[in-house]
């Protein structure tokens, strides 16, 4: 294409991707992105005669999900990339040759997973550069093409092979591990569990690998981390690595790492308008009086930043038991956040298993009957029954995921004088109690979301069918 020569596209056009064996993907024309995109599931790289490569699979149209082709294109390398939400995925860049009409020329597109997408590939401004004008009143002014290309293709549903899933966890023997590897194998997938503290990693001129027990691991098709505090950072780190090597995560590390910073999460919270109780965080010891003072006093919760669930929080009743705590925690050299204590709530709570941005069970947690029961009573204690959250409640517990970026996790809500409020978010909460009060498989559903976002065909090309 000449570059004195303008070509007009409009707000979406019909692309063939004629390198990668693509003869039309309807695209959206966006201006706003800078690096074009393409639908991808099951990346991965490889070198060929000296050359970085990557194969990978995709369905084109939307509305054909039975259509499953499989490419290999040149690897330009890997890049950040934030998408129109604001999550930030390190992508395959690809370069490969894009036509309209009678016009070709080459283009570079991220990979990335855009299942759920209307459009399966999305055209950025470095690909319009050269002659290309956009006309945003009109769609498709090159014109739709035919698709009788894709009737050539077996008709067979999209491949259904079983996956390599990596479990990262560092509790193996766990219940939670053990119900989602019972999961797995259900769905006839191979469950890697991997103990996050005896994994290394090497990385070996731009080749990354991971071992256990003196072993190099597979290469999976997806992570499924659950991890505890104890073994987050750590643990982290092994799920960047995998992250890097094209390995998709339920829960990305980005996600994880800020869902466990309870600070971050509260400020991510409100950024995006989620109600929650009144929150501040104080460093010097001589700024406690004036932050008590400010949240109005007691009763007040207290939290470790770094934790979740009950663990590393405790209810300071007075004012005085707060500043003790807090001074002793400054004395340990531990953050701490302090949190309104939403006292018409009386101790109770509710709790929401979010998949994806879905409800998916409630329970409610309230204290034990006992006329000693306090506000600082631990959940261990508490007595735990099926739940009906209102369409509100479930509106903030679906909204606090999306400001996480978080696609499986327990939202817990408390009932205020003002509206539901969110206290906690944990992605690694224990989830059988709401297979206990309900009957639900919780983690099928947490297996079924995986699937969707990585894709299940990986490895397969139709001549293999």
């Amino acid at each position: 294409m000449e570059n004195e020569s303008v070509f007009s596209v409009g707000w979406e056009e019909w692309v063939a991707l004629p390198a990668l064996g693509i003869p039309a993907i309807r695209a959206k024309v966006d201006t706003g992105a800078q690096t074009s995109s393409l639908h991808a599931f099951s990346v991965h790289p490889y070198e060929k005669n000296g050359k970085n490569r990557v194969r990978f699979g995709l369905h084109p149209l939307p509305e054909r999900p039975e259509i499953e082709l499989y490419c290999e294109a040149d690897l330009v390398g890997q890049r950040e990339i934030t998408s129109s939400n604001g999550e930030t995925e390190l992508r395959f860049i690809i370069r490969t040759l894009a036509r309209i009409g009678d016009h070709e020329w080459p283009i570079e597109m991220s990979l990335t997973n855009r299942e759920t997408m209307s459009y399966r590939m999305l055209l950025g401004r470095r690909a319009l550069e050269g002659g290309l004008l956009v006309d945003v009143t009109r769609s498709c002014i090159q014109g739709t093409p035919d698709l009788s290309a894709y009737d050539s293709l077996p008709h067979v549903h999209a491949a259904e092979r079983p996956l390599n899933i990596a479990l990262l966890t560092g509790t193996p023997k766990s219940p939670t591990v053990d119900r989602l590897v019972d999961a797995l194998e259900a769905r006839s997938h191979a469950a890697h569990i991997l103990d996050v503290n005896r994994c290394y990693m090497s990385i070996d001129g731009g080749q990354l690998d991971l071992f256990l027990n003196g072993k190099a691991l597979p290469r999976f098709d997806a992570a499924l981390p659950y991890l505890a505090a104890k073994d987050l950072t750590y643990g982290l780190a092994l799920l960047r690595h995998l992250e890097t090597m094209g390995v998709r995560s339920l829960n990305s590390s980005v996600a994880l790492a800020a869902a466990w910073d309870r600070l971050h999460t509260s400020q991510r919270l409100a950024r995006r308008g989620v109600p929650q109780p009144s929150t501040g965080v104080a460093n010097a010891p001589d700024s406690n009086t004036h932050l008590i003072k400010l949240l109005g006093g007691a009763p007040l919760m207290l939290k470790i930043l770094e934790g979740n669930e009950d663990r590393g929080s405790v209810v300071a009743d007075t004012r005085k038991a707060a500043d003790s705590v807090l001074n002793a925690m400054h004395g340990l050299r531990a953050h701490v956040l302090v949190q309104e204590y939403v006292t018409e709530a009386g101790g109770a709570a509710l709790r929401c298993l979010m998949v994806g941005r879905k409800l998916v069970g409630c329970v409610s947690v309230q204290p034990p009957k006992s006329t000693n029961a306090g506000p600082s009573d631990s959940l261990a204690k508490r007595v735990m029954k099926k739940a009906r959250p209102t369409i509100e409640e479930r509106r903030i517990a679906a909204k606090a995921m999306a400001a996480l970026n978080l696609q499986a996790a327990i939202v817990d809500l408390v009932r205020s004088e003002n509206g539901p409020l969110v206290v906690n978010v944990d992605p690694a909460g224990a989830f059988e109690i709401f297979e206990g009060t309900s009957g639900l498989d919780v983690a099928g559903a947490i297996v079924s979301h995986l699937e969707s976002r990585v894709g299940r065909g990986a490895g397969y090309s139709r001549k293999d069918r």
